[in-house]
């Protein structure tokens, strides 16, 4: 069963009873653990609790693929419906969602909820979870500006802060599309708000600033501290708001040249901390530390050709001759690398 984008909140406040495994999948990583959970608390789980479902890996599906079938098959010890998780289902979770359908014909059975990634239409997994009577397969993707409005909206409402369509305009212009983070951003402005007071745009822009700013700032910098794992999670976090990659390569050509200028004053006799004391326009206070750290890292030279790669990278990236993503992130992580080294 194919579930439809218009149909999804529906069928996540009351799936068919019929339905026996859900396969939850998409590039918004946020919004795909949201929903799971919210099918395991529809179901009477809780699933932060640790006793309140089953979870296996997708390593334990691919050495025995029958254990997901003796699961959601197997009487709950609490009573209610049995719910297995499995939190990082992919290919190799094929065999083992065939296998359920096989055997579970019209018996009862618990539910399986199934979180994947972004899975193409070709993927042997999206295929079997749509075209099964007994499955669902549940996509989810980025939100769009009325989806994060709906999102401010039941938040907000739920903690007691009024508002207008005009704020939550200008929440979903300031946050991306990524759900768990739009989540995070929300909360924190309905706490500073307070229940029983009313979010305004100045409220707004005190709490979020520019999350799409931020996110892109986040990658820049993890690119010149050589921090791979948080450049990864930024580029995530900056495709979900939409941002290209066009931008971001501008973006960290803006750092290197600036981070050249330190350098250079560095290079001639100039304290780390004299250079960012005395930088026009002003470095960020918050960002004051990291700029000593990568001043004490790069030199010139590493910056220069750090700069011919993101030059290039551009060219290449506008040429359409080649995936603009692809050419921006290989081009990052190759210039997080020679930081890395630099750091050694």
């Amino acid at each position: 069963m194919k579930v439809e984008p218009r149909g999804i909140d529906a069928f996540v406040r009351s799936p068919p009873e019929r339905i026996a495994a859900v396969l939850i999948y998409g590039p918004d990583a946020g919004l795909v653990q949201e929903r799971l959970a919210a099918l395991a608390r529809t179901a009477g789980v809780d699933p932060a609790d640790p006793f309140g479902a089953v979870e296996l890996s997708g390593a334990a599906l691919r050495a025995d693929p029958a254990r997901l079938a003796d699961e959601v098959l197997a009487l709950s010890l609490g009573g209610g419906r049995r719910v297995v998780l499995v939190r990082d289902a992919g290919e190799e979770s094929v065999a083992a969602l065939s296998g359920l359908l096989e055997v579970v014909g019209e018996r009862p059975a618990g539910l399986a909820l199934l979180a994947a990634g972004d899975l193409p239409a070709r993927s042997g997994l999206r295929r079997l979870a749509e075209g099964a009577g007994r499955a669902a397969a549940l996509p989810c993707y980025v939100d769009d500006s009325g989806g994060i409005e709906r999102l401010a909206a039941e938040m907000l409402r739920a903690d007691g802060v009024a508002f207008d369509r005009e704020a939550l305009g200008e929440i979903s212009a300031r946050l991306g599309g990524d759900r768990a983070l739009a989540r995070r951003e929300i909360e924190k402005l309905a706490l500073y708000v307070g229940a029983g007071n009313r979010v305004d745009g100045d409220a707004v822009k005190s709490v979020l600033g520019d999350v799409a700013e931020a996110s892109l700032d986040d990658a820049v910098f993890a690119t010149a501290d050589g921090d791979y794992p948080a450049l990864a999670a930024a580029l995530r976090r900056v495709r979900s708001d939409g941002t290209g990659a066009v931008p971001v390569l501008r973006a960290a050509q803006r750092q290197f040249h600036r981070l050249y200028a330190f350098v250079s004053e560095v290079e001639s006799g100039v304290s780390p901390a004299q250079a960012v004391e005395r930088a026009r326009p002003p470095v960020f206070f918050r960002q004051r530390d990291r700029i000593r750290d990568q001043i004490s890292r790069w030199n010139s030279n590493a910056i220069a050709n750090a700069l011919q790669k993101l030059t290039e990278a551009e060219f290449h990236a506008k040429s359409g001759t080649a995936d603009d993503w692809q050419v921006c992130e290989r081009a990052l992580f190759v210039i997080a690398q020679a930081a890395r080294s630099l750091r050694r």
